[in-house]
């Protein structure tokens, strides 16, 4: 997934339908073609033509298409996975419920099912092909549910008072720990915060950008400092650095993504509130 990119040796064609897009890249013939300005560093940037499809390109860069590159690397280290609309429920005055009213036959009302649906959706993510799980959650009515609409899997569910002690001895620490982990590093998830995030899109990109940031580069214990959770998984061999992360441009024609990740990443989630919600439309920004 990480390649080393350099400017003379463009790994591949970026253009999705070119076939060496994906195809035998000892065959593909490309050329240099000019250059082109820029007002920020690297101002000169090499430019290429793919000899199959003839269109042409510049370098891999995760840069590409941003106006203010220079802010990548530290927007990494502020950011703030599938999510659920939810209905205010609760405690509510009369003018409180009357509001609500108003604001649901303006804008619509969620799916009442809404946290069902999602988490069937994410163990479809996390367990594609049948297999026997264990799955320790908490004793939200919507998870057996959930479960019923998994044919594929074999899961042995157990629940967990949510009101029991958040120490390493409880089956949910691992998620407890995410869930403070990610309250204590994005102010988008504190409560009683102006920091809250306006559409459902970014508070998912935040996340996204946190869980890289806590599987690749994080450690997993910051006492004993002994790799991280991807290193522990034989996925990596060492902890990422930022540089490392940002190195290359990668293209969702050749790193396929699941249904629902593929919303997220063309920004297809949309807030109800808002009337226009902005999409990935650009046309080579892969």
């Amino acid at each position: 997934m990480f390649e080393t990119v350099t400017p003379q040796a463009p790994p591949f064609c970026p253009n999705p339908h070119c076939h060496f897009h994906r195809g035998e890249r000892a065959r593909w013939r490309w050329v240099r073609d000019g250059f082109f300005s820029r007002c920020c560093p690297p101002r000169r940037v090499q430019r290429y033509r793919c000899l199959q499809c003839r269109r042409r390109f510049s370098e891999f860069r995760t840069s590409y298409w941003l106006k203010r590159p220079e802010l990548l690397q530290p927007l990494f280290w502020r950011p703030g996975f599938t999510d659920s609309e939810l209905r205010r429920s609760g405690r509510m005055t009369l003018r409180q419920r009357r509001r609500r009213a108003v604001l649901e036959a303006r804008h619509g009302r969620p799916h009442p099912r809404a946290v069902e649906r999602n988490v069937a959706e994410l163990l479809r993510l996390v367990a594609p092909r049948p297999q026997t799980l264990a799955l320790h959650t908490d004793d939200h009515t919507d998870y057996p549910r959930a479960l019923r609409h998994l044919r594929h899997l074999a899961v042995s569910h157990h629940t967990v008072s949510s009101r029991a002690a958040r120490t390493a001895r409880n089956p949910l620490f691992a998620i407890n720990l995410l869930d403070l982990l990610i309250r204590h590093s994005g102010a988008n998830h504190k409560r009683e915060t102006l920091a809250f995030s306006k559409r459902r899109q970014s508070a998912a990109e935040r996340l996204a950008v946190f869980l890289v940031w806590r599987n690749y580069l994080k450690p997993f214990s910051e006492r004993a400092r002994d790799g991280t959770p991807a290193m522990r998984l034989g996925l990596c061999a060492r902890p990422l650095t930022v540089r490392q992360l940002l190195a290359q441009r990668l293209f969702p024609s050749r790193v396929r993504l699941p249904e629902r990740w593929a919303r997220y990443y063309w920004r297809q989630i949309a807030t109800r509130r808002l009337a226009h919600c902005a999409t990935h439309r650009l046309k080579y920004a892969g």
